[in-house]
């Protein structure tokens, strides 16, 4: 089945989601998929603009914001690995192993601490970069008691603007999770 990987920030408990920025969650698949993982690091590693020359990103409150923080792609095998984590780690004594991190890293974690998921803000500063948009498609899951549960937390697709109202005619039911606020 392979080892699954987030791209997480050990000092302010934030994390990519590869699903929501079209890539799958092993590292090949993150490392062929465009834009994905590598353009969100893009966005959150960049300097700050000065506004002068062109060529930088037009903004967004992420734009930046891991510069300089310290960054590791984690595992859900990494259970041989720890990490000091925190704001101040050097001076916390908080250590998790990589596993315990992948499983804060998901909705509804494991060990009960829950980090952040700043993928779609990241999302949106590169659909605008970019001129596309992420989308999903809705999905259902049904339960042996009869229950349904819909949802659209699916696997997204970047889809350049130009291509949007092809994608849509043949597709109504595709969603736009970065309009959701």
């Amino acid at each position: 089945m392979g080892q699954y990987h987030k791209i997480v920030n050990l000092d302010r408990k934030e994390y990519l989601n590869p699903h929501k920025l079209g890539c799958g969650l092993k590292q090949w698949e993150q490392l062929a998929n465009h834009p994905g993982t590598g353009a969100a690091l893009l966005v959150l590693l960049a300097s700050a603009s000065t506004g002068a020359g062109g060529g930088d990103f037009a903004g967004g409150n992420v734009v930046g914001r891991w510069r300089g923080d310290r960054i590791a792609m984690i595992g859900d095998y990494d259970d041989d690995v720890t990490y000091d984590t925190g704001q101040i780690a050097a001076v916390r004594s908080e250590r998790m192993t990589g596993a315990a991190i992948y499983s804060a890293c998901d909705p509804e974690p494991e060990n009960g601490e829950s980090w952040t998921d700043v993928s779609d803000d990241v999302a949106r500063v590169i659909e605008a970069e970019l001129a596309g948009r992420y989308t999903v498609e809705p999905w259902t899951i049904e339960y042996e008691d009869g229950r349904k549960e819909h949802r659209t937390d699916g696997w997204r697709h970047f889809i350049d603007n130009e291509d949007l109202p092809k994608a849509k005619k043949k597709n109504p039911r595709l969603i736009f999770p970065t309009d959701a606020r």
